[in-house]
Order: C-alpha cells, then structure tokens, then sequence
C-alpha cells in the first residue's frame, strides 16, 4: 500500500489498512503499520501503528536506539514495563519511552489489549514491514 497523498489531503486508515503480520509464539500479536513514509510517499518524519494483544500475553523487551516510542492504549488493560518501571496501564492512557530505552508490553488482563503506537523518527518501523518484529 504505496501512496502519495496530495499536498492538504487527509488520509483515512483502519486496521484492515495496516502492513504487518502475526508475531509468532509465544509473544504473539498482531502489529501493523499504518502510516509511514516508507507505506505513504509524502509523509512526515514519523510512523503510526497498532498492535492487538491477546490476554496473557508478554512481549519482548527491546528498544529502538534513535526512536521514541509512544503508546496509546485503546483498548484493554495491561502493564508498561519502561527502563525499571512498571507501571499498569488502561484505555486512554499514553505511555513514552524515549530513544534507546528498553520496554515491554504485558497483558496480564484477560481481554485483548489494542495500543497504538508512534515511532518518531520514522524508521523502527520497517522490522515491522519486514517480518522481524518479535
């Protein structure tokens, strides 16, 4: 899904319109990417996506040196684990991990959890793109 969005045009995407895949166990998520100067020529220097989280599950604890992260919980309630804190997280809660810093998201609920997510600047997002985000 390469697009080039006009100069003032808006750009509408749901998860049906994300570029991603289903990680595999056992910290399996759906992660897509929606926005993304690598999906949309044109863009800023930022990505946006979503990841679905089902219940129990624990996901990797990476960084992204260079990239902040942002999460914005959507859906389901869970734990943010940011450096050396760990903290529960819940719907309408934003979460920043500045470049470098180790994270992990837990779902220790039992609903899926929803998170968007931001990278600035853009470009930790192509692990996602690729198939390599664990």
């Amino acid at each position: 899904m390469t697009s080039k969005p006009d100069a003032g045009t808006a750009l509408f995407l749901n998860r049906d319109d994300g570029v991603g895949f289903v990680t595999p166990a056992p910290a399996t998520r759906d992660v897509r990417v929606l926005l993304s100067p690598l999906l949309q020529e044109g863009m800023g220097d930022f990505a946006v996506g979503m990841t679905q989280i089902p219940a129990g599950v624990v996901g990797t604890r990476h960084s992204h040196p260079g990239t902040t992260e942002v999460w914005m919980i959507l859906s389901g309630r869970g734990r943010a684990r940011i450096g050396d804190e760990d903290r529960p997280v819940a719907p309408g809660d934003v979460v920043y991990t500045p470049p470098g810093v180790n994270h992990q998201f837990v779902n220790d609920g039992d609903e899926p959890v929803t998170v968007y997510f931001l990278y600035s600047p853009s470009g930790a997002e192509q692990r996602v793109l690729d198939g390599g985000f664990l």
